[in-house]
């Protein structure tokens, strides 16, 4: 798992974490360190706290900027994309 990493780069602490998930710091540093994984349901939370995919959470892609982008588009209004291109384009 790669949340210590995520936690650090968003420069939060496993309390605030902790938080905006609503579970406490210890359940965080448990995570961090290998000795409880989190459910699914809050594996889901922090990749959207992280902006990352759940792919990328648990170690599945290198390249955290590429993950990031992949998730924003995931949640994208596919039709206001490509509109957005084909305007772009006159």
């Amino acid at each position: 798992m790669r949340i210590k990493e995520l936690r650090d780069k968003k420069g939060l602490t496993q309390k605030q974490v902790a938080k905006e998930l609503g579970t406490t710091a210890v359940t965080v540093m448990n995570w961090e360190n290998g000795i409880y994984e989190p459910t699914i349901a809050d594996m889901i939370k922090l990749a959207d706290l992280f902006d990352v995919t759940m792919d990328y959470l648990v170690g599945r892609e290198y390249d955290a900027d590429e993950a990031a982008a992949r998730h924003v588009l995931e949640r994208l209004d596919k039709s206001k994309l490509i509109d957005a291109l084909l305007e772009s384009t006159k």
